[in-house]
């Protein structure tokens, strides 16, 4: 895939292949974003403007997800331990 930041709507992180978080997504498709259906997730935007996509270079927190409580508890005491 070309990287042409002119053109990029989507931003995404990766690390060891694999996409991660945060990712950034161009104003241009909030409307579609918020139109997805109940059986559409985000990741259908993401295949569809896939040629519009720019990927950097993340670290291994681009691959942790902090959707729950207990996520952000490991997390916060990774941090504390002095992780890197």
């Amino acid at each position: 895939m070309e990287e042409n930041r002119d053109r990029s709507l989507i931003v995404s992180p990766v690390f060891k292949g694999k996409k991660g978080h945060p990712m950034l997504f161009s104003k241009e498709l909030f409307v579609e974003i918020l139109s997805l259906e109940k059986n559409e997730s985000i990741r259908d935007i993401i295949h569809k403007h896939g040629d519009s996509l720019l990927t950097i270079n993340g670290d291994k927190w681009t691959l942790t997800d902090i959707d729950t409580p207990e996520d952000f508890t490991k997390a916060k005491r990774y941090i504390e331990m002095g992780a890197k």
